[in-house]
């Protein structure tokens, strides 16, 4: 009895208070904590610093994609007290010219409904889908003349009517119109830089965003432009634009930070628009903002609907397109009066652009997997089949270590 004890004792010693042992444990786990930095470096990495741009060159074969041009009728005090005058009489309570200006041309403030709050004015029961049809022009009346490249076209069949916080916009070459670009505006080596000619006879504002977005309130002053009945404009821009790598699209969206067009997300159960861009998530963040405030949108906001909401984001937490262009100003002629019966604009690009911006993938998946391998190669030797082999190598050995100690228990009983 007293040799098997020693024996057992024996084979727990060799186990337990084996300095070898402890030295390689130690080793390993030095060299664990040295593997564990460089894979959370290396992770930090693949999330941070997936992607990088560099410049392209060859811009003979570059087909450049001219901005989206939104036309926007804003007020007019003589147009608005002619047609006041038409439908509702010269003994009208002029009160009513301030509500329907405030009603169909709804810019975020309504000094008028104040009064109506105050007063109970039977002006403000008004039916205000009537109101923008009489007080709001029609494409035909508000475009007359249109060409492409000194190439007229019908204005009214390229201006198609868009849903906007302005209320319904007249725009050419956007993807959210049906159908979609109107006519679709392309500048190549063979065609030469762009120019868009337009006569509108009343006042209007007229907007230059890229074919995937929409005019918004608070847009950058430049691409926005308040031109009144009778003002000549002549606007020159030029065009930055940005193309992915088609790996780019595989990666996650809070890697890459920006969304495709087809990645359309909803906001507040609201879905304005059926292609993604920065400016018609804003759009969106701000209509679930009005439903939080009050069940309901203003009159001229897309999608325009009173209905209870179960989940309302406040925080616009809208990301960048990642395929729209950047446009910049690079001259805007002074107001100046050119024809007594319009407005003249000229929109053109001062040149083809002779370079580009390419979006690339840098760190795939298959990269991270393919490092954290070589690290555990070089640390440990490893390689998948050898991890494969070792995990059955400590099996085996446990299985071993689990059974003697059973039979040490047994002779014990």
């Amino acid at each position: 009895m007293v040799k098997n004890f020693k024996m057992d004792f024996k084979f727990l010693k060799s186990y337990l208070f084996n300095y070898r042992f402890y030295i390689t444990l130690a080793a390993y786990a030095i060299l664990a904590l040295y593997m564990q930095s460089a894979l959370v470096k290396m992770w930090m990495a693949f999330h941070a610093k997936a992607f990088a741009f560099t410049v392209d060159t060859n811009y003979l074969n570059w087909n450049t994609s001219f901005p989206a041009i939104s036309i926007c009728e804003v007020f007019n005090g003589e147009k608005l007290w002619d047609l006041n005058e038409e439908h509702y009489g010269s003994d009208r309570d002029k009160f009513q010219d301030d509500f329907i200006a405030d009603i169909a041309f709804f810019n975020g403030q309504c000094i008028s409904c104040k009064t109506c709050i105050q007063q109970q004015k039977s002006e403000c029961y008004a039916n205000f889908t009537n109101i923008l049809d009489i007080f709001r022009s029609k494409c035909e009346k508000l475009i007359v003349d249109c060409s492409w490249n000194g190439e007229n076209f019908t204005c009214c069949d390229a201006f198609l009517p868009l849903e906007t916080e302005y209320g319904i916009c007249y725009t050419i070459n956007s993807v959210h119109t049906s159908p979609k670009y109107g006519k679709r505006l392309i500048s190549d080596r063979m065609t030469g830089p762009g120019s868009l000619y337009v006569f509108v006879k009343e006042d209007i504002q007229i907007q230059l965003h890229s074919p995937y977005g929409v005019p918004i309130i608070g847009t950058d002053q430049d691409l926005q432009q308040t031109i009144l009945w009778g003002l000549q404009k002549d606007i020159i821009f030029n065009t930055v634009e940005i193309f992915n790598d088609a790996s780019l699209i595989e990666q996650k969206i809070s890697q890459r930070k920006c969304r495709f067009p087809a990645e359309n997300i909803e906001y507040g159960n609201m879905m304005l628009y059926d292609v993604y861009s920065y400016s018609t998530c804003v759009t969106a963040c701000v209509a679930s903002a009005q439903m939080a405030a009050c069940n309901c949108t203003h009159h001229l906001m897309p999608g325009n609907r009173i209905k209870l909401l179960s989940d309302l984001r406040k925080n616009c937490l809208c990301l960048a397109s990642c395929e729209e262009p950047e446009y910049n100003i690079v001259y805007s002629s002074s107001d100046y009066f050119g024809d007594d019966l319009g407005s003249p604009i000229t929109i053109s690009m001062i040149s083809l652009p002779t370079t580009r911006f390419i979006r690339h993938t840098v760190r795939t998946t298959l990269d991270f997997i393919i490092a954290m391998g070589g690290i555990l190669s070089l640390l440990f030797g490893a390689s998948l089949m050898s991890l494969v082999e070792y995990g059955i190598i400590i099996f085996w050995k446990l299985l071993g270590f689990i059974k003697k100690i059973t039979k040490i228990k047994l002779r014990k009983a």
